[in-house]
């Protein structure tokens, strides 16, 4: 019998055996059958995605800030330009990348260079998303058009893509998360996709605290695809090997902060360079422990500074976000179910983010970006389906429709307007730099001024001469170190781990000062001879006290407002950035008894910024302190209704309403106050006063006991307990 044929082309056996290994390596990628002879193919636009990136990137040019921002800009833009090391966790591939943005753009100061780093970062998130819907075969161009004005308008979004800030990076870490994990359900028999979500949760070690929680989602989805598939130890350890491998080579991007750090950079903030100190930086110790109080708790009013920033623009995307994300109307193959499934986790992790780990972000606007991307995500799944199925007539209409839909919140609110910004800052900066005299030391307590100044002379290298000292962060070597090396003199009597009572530069008169007034941040440390200005108090040189020049400081706030307003600035940064300085004027002003310009300016406030409680509960306290109680009890309801989980107006009110006689108001607030709070010292001490006008004198005994234990000196238990001593009772003297 002769020899059967083998792996000629004329073997039959050679053929099947060839034809099956092709459709197993097939059906383990699966790859798409081929299409019968005849059969179109799907309509693809490979122009849609470039065309989309480049009009997300000319939307957020056009609505970048032209100055530099409030809050953190200055801070983050000067490590980014400088590559120096910026606040916990230390941001090293924001560094990287924006500050390698900053000196390539050709056009711009390097403020507004910062701020389009951020756009095209935006741009780039927005141009990922419409891929991956259109990952399942649909393409619809004008849905990515929509999802582009959606997120545009939405408040979240917009405001860091027109900043210098970290939290588009944040969000282009989900859109790549959500496109991979897409890939990797597309192609199940392909490890690539894993390799790179396994790098990516590497890198997102080195930018935001919130990516290293999301790559516990990459961990855990990793685990059960592997589960799923029989394991050997030689191949559990081949794959574990590989991913931490790869999750080990995103996180060496964390080796910069030390090794920049030895160098010394002017922004070190923390000096990671040692074992130590990296591992505090990068945990963000520091920050957990000023805020330790407010993490892992709910916190009423965060939560309500967290609905606040869900603007009218960011409701319609995040209606048609839940509708796609809900998958009754989208696709249903295996990319967009994948996506779907980890983009509502993300929703999760985000939300409890927000809500419990940083709710001291809330008041700032800092979180919820990674939900209006993923909300993105969403919305195109059904603005494609929509495009897809329906009349290009009916297609048509509603997508003009959509865009009225989110562009009139979107323009109402100032977000597409590039002015919208405002030039607040610089022009503050500006007045700073200015009054103060050559060789002068500005102590700030604000992230405003203190962001801005860094800034300044980093980056733009204005003012070396002036030494900025930061008054939180004064006991810090990393933050003192700089000033030492430029002028030495200013650091006399100090030592790492002092505070600012070692400064024998705040005791003498041979150096201007600058102090930025801030209630409780330090005052008591403040230097006599302080003279009203904005946006700081100033001593000159040689100078004793004098009158404060109050009218004039006053009224130069008022027409910068107005020029800042008038430029295009009239938006929330700009009035919260001169209330404040006008609140500072008032506080200082009230601390020296000078009630009649202390009113001045906190009426000043009210007109910058009527959304803020401080200047209205102030008002009120300078009515009480003159006798006129109604007037004082109509000013503190406003501030308790514009805030309604601040606990000072509320305690205002029912001292108010206790004195003009409305026990029931009283009792409402101090009900409140003790349900938010049972061991509140002013509101038992309230209490107190409320039970002994009621005849219930051994009731008030015990609550002005218990105040005095939280409070030796709360001021209503202290009295009434002094009353009481005549009345039997069986409480302990506190």
């Amino acid at each position: 019998m002769p020899p059967a044929k083998s792996g000629g082309t004329g073997s039959t056996v050679g053929l099947r055996c060839q034809s099956k290994r092709l459709g197993e390596t097939a059906r383990r990628a699966r790859w798409p059958a081929a299409a019968p002879r005849g059969t179109p193919s799907p309509v693809t636009h490979r122009w849609s995605i470039p065309l989309l990136l480049a009009l997300s990137a000319a939307a957020f040019i056009w609505s970048a800030a032209p100055a530099l921002t409030t809050l953190d800009a200055g801070e983050l833009g000067a490590a980014a330009f400088e590559q120096g090391i910026a606040h916990p966790p230390g941001f090293p591939i924001f560094t990287l990348v924006n500050g390698g943005l900053m000196r390539a753009l050709p056009f711009g100061d390097l403020a507004f260079r910062g701020a389009v780093a951020s756009g095209l970062v935006a741009a780039v998130c927005v141009a990922l998303l419409a891929r991956l819907a259109e990952r399942s075969g649909r393409t619809a161009p004008s849905a990515g058009i929509l999802t582009l004005l959606a997120l545009t308008c939405a408040g979240p979004f917009a405001l860091h893509a027109r900043t210098i800030e970290v939290y588009t990076g944040l969000g282009l870490f989900v859109a790549v998360l959500l496109s991979l994990r897409g890939l990797a359900a597309s192609a199940p028999g392909d490890g690539r996709p894993w390799l790179a979500l396994f790098f990516l949760s590497g890198l997102g070690l080195g930018h935001h605290p919130l990516c290293r929680l999301l790559s516990v989602l990459i961990l855990a989805g990793a685990f059960l695809n592997f589960r799923r598939s029989p394991l050997t130890w030689n191949v559990f350890i081949r794959r574990g090997g590989a991913a931490l491998a790869f999750v080990a080579l995103g996180a060496s991007t964390l080796l910069y902060l030390p090794l920049r750090a030895i160098t010394s950079p002017e922004r070190n903030w923390g000096d990671p360079s040692t074992l130590a100190a990296f591992m505090d930086h990068f945990s963000g110790a520091r920050i957990r422990a000023a805020f330790a109080e407010r993490m892992f708790s709910f916190d009423p009013q965060a939560f309500s500074d967290l609905l606040d920033t869900l603007t009218p623009g960011a409701f319609p995307l995040l209606a048609l976000g839940l509708v796609g994300l809900s998958g009754l109307f989208g696709t249903q193959d295996a990319t967009a179910r994948a996506a779907r499934g980890w983009a509502r986790w993300v929703l999760l992790i985000d939300g409890l983010y927000a809500v419990f780990i940083n709710p001291m972000g809330n008041a700032d606007g800092q979180n919820l970006l990674p939900t209006m991307v993923v909300m993105g995500f969403g919305a195109l799944e059904i603005l494609a389906v929509f495009e897809a199925r329906s009349p290009k007539v009916l297609a048509g209409l509603a997508g003009l429709a959509l865009s009225i839909v989110f562009l009139v919140p979107g323009v109402r609110e100032g977000l597409l307007h590039p002015q919208s910004a405002g030039r607040a800052l610089p022009q503050a900066l500006a007045r700073l730099t200015d009054k103060m005299p050559p060789r002068g030391v500005v102590f700030v307590s604000s992230d405003h001024l203190a962001s801005g100044a860094a800034f300044l002379q980093v980056v733009e290298g204005g003012r070396p001469d002036m030494a900025v000292v930061v008054r939180q962060h004064v006991w810090d070597e990393s933050s003192m170190r700089p000033i030492g090396r430029r002028r030495p003199e200013v650091l006399e009597g100090w030592s790492a781990g002092q505070g600012l009572g070692s400064l024998k530069i705040l005791d003498g008169s041979e150096y201007a000062i600058g102090w930025e007034w801030a209630r409780g941040v330090d005052e008591s440390e403040a230097p006599e001879g302080l003279n009203t200005d904005w946006p700081v108090l100033n001593r000159n040189a040689g100078q004793s006290a004098v009158s404060p020049p109050f009218a004039e400081s006053l009224t130069s706030l008022d027409e910068a407002f107005e020029r800042a307003s008038t430029s295009g600035g009239g938006d929330e940064a700009l009035a919260g950035l001169y209330g404040g300085f006008a609140l500072d004027l008032g506080l200082f002003e009230l601390r020296q008894g000078r009630r009649a310009t202390a009113s001045d300016a906190f009426v000043d406030a009210v007109r910058f910024d009527p959304d803020s409680s401080s200047p209205w509960s102030n008002l009120g306290v300078i009515a009480s302190l003159e006798g006129r109680f109604a007037e004082a009890l109509a000013l503190t309801r406003t501030a308790a209704q514009l805030e309604p989980h601040h606990r000072v107006p509320l305690v205002n009110v029912t001292r108010y309403a206790l004195t003009l006689g409305l026990r029931d108001e009283a009792q409402h607030a101090v009900d409140e106050l003790l349900e938010r709070d049972d061991r509140d010292a002013d509101a038992l001490g309230l209490r107190g006063v409320l039970r002994a006008q009621a005849a219930e004198m051994h009731s008030a005994a015990e609550d002005f006991s218990a105040a005095l234990k939280i409070d030796p000196n709360q001021p209503e238990a202290r009295a009434g307990w002094d009353k009481l001593r005549g009345y039997p009772s069986r409480t302990t003297p506190p």
